[in-house]
């Protein structure tokens, strides 16, 4: 008896697993308060270019406001976001997820001490290195965005935050 008392009580708990981690139900309004598009970005003028289609498609899921810009060397994705979400992922699931060859590089820190995650992303004879960081409304920064991601959802760092991928010709 004690045994069929205690399989009712896990398949039970199993149960209510579900519940616990809901599933994502498609794209959430953006959120209030965004603050609009920089101009420039660690001291380079920013030019505002469209996305592409296939941006299009991705970025309509995304829960906050993504846009496209260069400085005439690199070309820079820039989101905005206020809370963690599933659909915020690191740069390298786009890039092989789209054939690209992926090889990490160790982070690089920029002028104002702030570290980049890096990586070598080659494909069709095209090598970029692409550099990614998070950035929190303190200054703080991740170079990681699977770290940032739990630190945020674990209540850890508070945002909204700005993620800040750049990708330059090698």
């Amino acid at each position: 008896m004690r045994d069929l008392i205690a399989l009712a009580l896990a398949l039970a708990l199993a149960a209510l697993v579900p519940f616990a981690f809901p599933e994502d139900t498609g794209p959430p309004p953006a959120p209030p308060g965004f603050p609009g598009w920089p101009t420039e970005l660690d001291g380079e003028l920013l030019t505002r270019v469209p996305l592409g289609p296939r941006e299009e498609r991705f970025y309509a899921l995304f829960p906050s406001h993504v846009a496209r810009f260069t400085d005439g060397r690199a070309e820079y994705i820039l989101r905005w976001i206020d809370a963690p979400s599933r659909h915020h992922h690191p740069a390298s699931a786009c890039f092989q997820g789209t054939g690209w060859t992926w090889q990490e590089l160790p982070p690089r820190t920029s002028l104002d001490g702030s570290a980049w995650g890096q990586a070598r992303a080659t494909r069709d004879g095209r090598r970029v290195i692409v550099s990614e960081q998070v950035r929190g409304p303190a200054g703080e920064t991740w170079s990681d965005v699977p770290v940032w991601f739990w630190e945020a959802s674990l209540g850890r760092a508070t945002g909204p935050w700005w993620t800040v991928l750049k990708v330059v010709e090698e």
